[in-house]
């Protein structure tokens, strides 16, 4: 389990100051998912990317901004499954030298070595499973929504990644691993869990417009404009097997607009704080009845001194035991 975590201000509403302080409290929230390392990836004003990391948590870190007040900054904190922390190139995010993206992922894949060797792909002193999303899309020879869903289609494992590229565009890979993003009234924040986002912007007592929570297999787009694109890949949950019937989506033939983030319809206002935790409540339990649970099962949690953003991470993990048990009882005719 890692944390993906960033902020996407394309119109430059925020200034440089008020960039560090939001990821500073982002970031160190973003801590209750991995300790062992923390990085940060933008593009400066020279249209050359930066990627600083180093293995500390979070709140030990300082981004150092500078005088750069980047329209994009894609952040990881690390929880270590393969690859020594202490050995910061096995670190995320990974930069590209042959494509000028960075690259960074939540979850573990099971295949990098096989796919490795059956695509002919070299050999690499980085351990991290995650650098084999680099070598695919490097051999691909390019990055768009083409190579991102074969990329995508070709590893197994559990997943979500976010992708930078040398233009300022970011790309958010959706697997069955988690990511939630908030339209905050023309900039973006994201984090793996929407605890993470609860907690950030009720201590940072900012408002946000709407959010946006792609689905397994979705591609979206933060383009440097301002306009959010997506597509779709071939969705497969092949963490627990090469071939999970209850996972599979057809890829979209055409990219789709999904709409220019300035105009909104019929969305309301909201703040985060104590008053209206009630919100976070009743989104963890749309997603228990997507589950097929009951809502009791949501409150008895909390009677038991659950937070809510371990109640999250408790669905999650819910949702993965299902995809598993299908997939044995279709196979096996439990």
């Amino acid at each position: 389990m890692c944390g993906l975590f960033g902020i996407i201000d394309s119109n430059n509403k925020l200034t440089q100051k008020e960039k560090a302080k939001y990821l500073k409290v982002l970031s160190s929230n973003c801590e209750e998912r991995g300790v062992d390392a923390t990085g940060y990836a933008y593009i400066r004003p020279d249209n050359t990317m930066r990627v600083f990391k180093k293995p500390l948590p979070a709140h030990k870190m300082r981004l150092g901004l500078f005088c750069d007040n980047p329209k994009v900054i894609m952040g990881h904190t690390r929880f270590a499954t393969q690859g020594d922390k202490r050995k910061n190139y096995n670190n995320h995010p990974f930069y590209s030298h042959k494509l000028g993206f960075a690259l960074a992922h939540n979850g573990i894949l099971s295949n990098d070595a096989s796919l490795r060797e059956d695509k002919c792909l070299p050999k690499t002193y980085i351990l991290t499973d995650s650098y084999i999303a680099v070598q695919l899309l490097e051999e691909y020879g390019k990055l768009n929504f083409e190579s991102i869903c074969d990329m995508a289609e070709d590893i197994k494992g559990s997943f979500c990644f976010t992708i930078l590229s040398k233009d300022n565009e970011l790309y958010i890979v959706k697997g069955d691993n988690p990511i939630h993003i908030v339209d905050m009234g023309g900039w973006f924040m994201y984090a793996s869990t929407f605890g993470i986002l609860f907690n950030t912007v009720n201590s940072l007592n900012l408002n946000y417009k709407s959010t946006i929570s792609p689905n397994d297999g979705d591609i979206l787009k933060f383009r440097n404009d301002g306009i959010i694109e997506s597509a779709r890949f071939n969705y497969v949950n092949n963490y627990y097997s090469p071939a999970n019937p209850y996972h599979n989506h057809s890829r979209s033939p055409n990219i789709s607009y999904y709409h220019n983030y300035n105009t909104f319809d019929n969305v309301q206002n909201v703040r985060f704080n104590d008053e209206n935790t009630m919100e976070y409540i009743d989104y963890l339990y749309g997603f228990s009845e997507e589950l097929g649970l009951d809502c009791e099962f949501i409150y008895k949690l909390m009677d038991y001194k659950y937070s809510l953003t371990e109640i999250e991470d408790i669905l999650y993990g819910y949702k993965k035991r299902i995809s598993t048990n299908n997939y044995l009882h279709r196979k096996y005719m439990f």
